[in-house]
């Protein structure tokens, strides 16, 4: 009867493999370059090996062993997309069945075919399996790691020197992968210092001094990693709410996935194991989960930012065991329909509130090329926000003329991109858009004082692509929710002094004077909720002004609170965007955007307020400011974030 109850949950397990690779390779050959592999593969293309060490590897923060990779793999294969992904897809398929090993081995059966499930359906693991960086190949290692250190705890009596070989080869591999992959085996070889049976604690020490002496040759490249302290400006430090955010994607921010979840959980209570270590194993899963978490969050506040959800993906797979560990073996039919429910739960929530196989198979690196309309290219400027590397890539591949091409990357002002618009736009009647999630938030709408209409727009994940229009067809994609000069003077706007409104001969309001006795100026505030806000919404602010000499330190300020707590201050100088006059009615306009979904903690009851600042005294006269929201791509983050497509 055992040995039957055994041959069926091998079939489960073949079927839970079959669901794996479905996922991971399915429309294989689509999947296109995310930015981190473009920029991986970017750094391949040199002569000799001291180059590569030298230019392509002490400068990018990760151990050397998938670039060292990717340099002689490309050599192989070319820059073809599946082919180069080929060998992190499949580790990320073998990683599933070596998960239900270490499942059946530290607690039944049951318990390794329910871990393995969610590791094979969850677009986090999916995710990074189909991505030709060190996250699948780290989680195989990793998953390598932890079993052959369980036989030295659990069965040291059975061949432990060759577990203990297995032990180093993958730890070693699994510190030239990446520092989080290192981080987790340096847990796991401490905690394996309380665990280790004394008979063999000398030869376990000394496989951690074997481990050392095989990463010597990359201590010098450390070092220079370590100079760097972090990945740059670009990640934020992870803010109090990193963990929630985190869960919450882990389950697909689905109230399904976490509805099985939690009732998987329940069962597992109901039913669970009475095992004589079970509190030792939920105190060794505890710890290999939360302390890399730890980790990074500290080092992120104290040095620069590192936590991120890639670098987690080695520690996550023993979450799975803290919350389904207490399930006893179950009979095959009870596991089937666990199993069952849990796949099928999983694959309908990545494919349709997730819809990964939608926005995750678009590069928009790739759509910033062959969205734009070369039927129209005679009436159509073609200007684009990209990664100058990646922007050249795409465009030799499909064969662009890069002379056609404005890459608004290459200028640093927005005077200098308004002046750019403004002169293009008389020879041009519409504007093609294509920009990465990173263009500033104030670029579309100096294009749309230009060219006020959208044709087309296309949400991508990381980006978008438009076609603007000058004439009267197409949509808006904002809408004016307030102004300053409107005509009321008992409207909602504070720090407003009626005796500075002038106005025309008949007695209309035409602009507010901004005097030398004045600091703080034109007070607006609102609630996100009220005005019917998304969380990937802009908020635009458009002042018009004339001075004479311009002023050098008025400002444009925005802030938001949650409560009393600010959570994010910005201001643009009103010099700061000037270039010349936009029209004859018109002395000089700034722009000054905020772009809500890269603000931290932000919600619909936090409040906006919007004001100018003059800091040095000046005189001014506002002929207006105008509130705008402006609808985003709620795509823009998708593959990480919740999709939210309902204003």
């Amino acid at each position: 009867m055992q040995r039957l109850n055994l041959k069926n949950n091998y079939t489960l397990l073949f079927f839970i493999f079959i669901v794996a690779f479905a996922l991971r390779f399915y429309n294989f050959t689509a999947i296109p370059f995310t930015h981190d592999e473009l920029s991986a593969l970017s750094r391949t293309q040199f002569d000799n090996f001291q180059d590569l060490i030298n230019d392509g590897i002490k400068f990018d923060g990760h151990p050397s062993g998938v670039q060292l990779f990717l340099f002689f793999w490309v050599k192989i294969v070319g820059f073809n997309e599946w082919l180069i992904k080929l060998p992190f897809a499949l580790l990320g398929v073998g990683s599933v069945i070596l998960f239900y090993f270490i499942g059946k081995k530290w607690y039944n059966e049951t318990v390794g075919l329910i871990a393995a499930a969610f590791l094979a359906t969850l677009q986090y693991p999916v995710f990074y399996s189909q991505m030709a960086r060190p996250y699948a190949s780290g989680l195989f290692f990793t998953l390598a790691v932890f079993y052959f250190w369980s036989n030295l705890i659990l069965t040291p009596e059975k061949k432990f020197n060759r577990s203990l070989v297995g032990f180093i080869i993958f730890a070693t591999l699994s510190a030239y992968n990446h520092y989080f992959s290192l981080l987790f085996c340096l847990i796991v070889g401490i905690v394996g210092l309380f665990l280790i049976h004394k008979k063999y604690y000398w030869r376990y020490i000394l496989s951690g001094v074997i481990i050392f002496c095989l990463f010597i040759p990359h201590i010098s490249i450390t070092f220079a990693h370590l100079k760097l302290k972090g990945i740059g400006d670009w990640l934020a430090k992870p803010s109090p709410a990193f963990l929630l955010n985190y869960f919450s994607y882990l389950f697909h921010h689905s109230k399904w996935v976490l509805v099985i979840t939690s009732l998987t959980i329940i069962f597992g209570i109901i039913f669970h194991s009475k095992e004589k270590f079970l509190a030792r194993n939920f105190l060794i899963f505890l710890t290999l989960f939360l302390t890399p978490i730890i980790v990074g969050y500290l080092y992120s506040h104290s040095v620069d930012s590192v936590l991120q959800y890639s670098v987690l993906l080695f520690s996550f797979p023993y979450l799975l065991f803290l919350l389904f560990g207490f399930i006893k073996e179950q009979k095959f039919l009870v596991s089937s329909i666990l199993i069952f429910i849990i796949l099928i739960t999983n694959i309908l929530t990545l494919i349709y509130e997730r819809k990964y196989y939608e926005y995750g198979y678009q590069s928009i690196y790739e759509k910033i090329i062959t969205d734009y309309p070369v039927e129209k290219e005679d009436v159509t400027l073609f200007v684009v926000y990209n990664i100058p590397k990646i922007q050249n890539f795409y465009q030799n591949r499909y064969q662009v003329n890069q002379k056609n091409i404005i890459n608004l990357c290459n200028f640093s002002s927005p005077s200098t991109v308004d002046s750019i618009i403004s002169e293009k736009s008389k020879n041009y009647p519409f504007l093609y858009l294509g920009a990465i999630s990173s263009i500033p938030p104030n670029i579309i709408p100096i294009i749309q004082t230009y060219y006020p209409k959208i044709v087309i727009k296309n949400n991508y994940f990381l980006g978008e692509t438009a076609i603007f229009s000058k004439s009267e067809s197409g949509s808006d994609n904002s809408f004016l929710f307030s102004q300053l000069i409107n005509n009321k003077e008992d409207s909602d706007w504070e720090n407003i002094n009626k005796s500075h409104y002038i106005r025309n001969d008949s007695l209309t309001l035409k602009s507010y004077q901004i005097g030398p006795e004045d600091e703080w100026n034109c007070y607006y505030s609102f609630i996100l909720k009220d005005i019917k806000a998304a969380k990937n919404d802009f908020i635009d602010i458009i002042v018009d002004f004339t001075a004479d000499p311009l002023p050098k330190a008025i400002e444009m300020v925005s802030s938001v609170q949650n409560k009393d707590k600010v959570i994010f201050w910005s201001s643009t100088p009103l010099e700061q965007n000037v270039n010349q006059q936009v029209d004859s009615c018109i002395g000089y306009r700034t722009y000054h955007s905020i772009k809500l979904t890269d603000i931290s903690s932000i919600n619909k009851n936090s409040k906006v307020e919007i004001y100018l600042w003059n800091r040095k005294k000046e005189t001014c006269n506002i002929q207006n400011i105008k509130l705008y929201l402006r609808k985003g791509n709620p795509y823009l983050y998708g593959i990480y974030e919740n999709i939210e497509t309902v204003n």
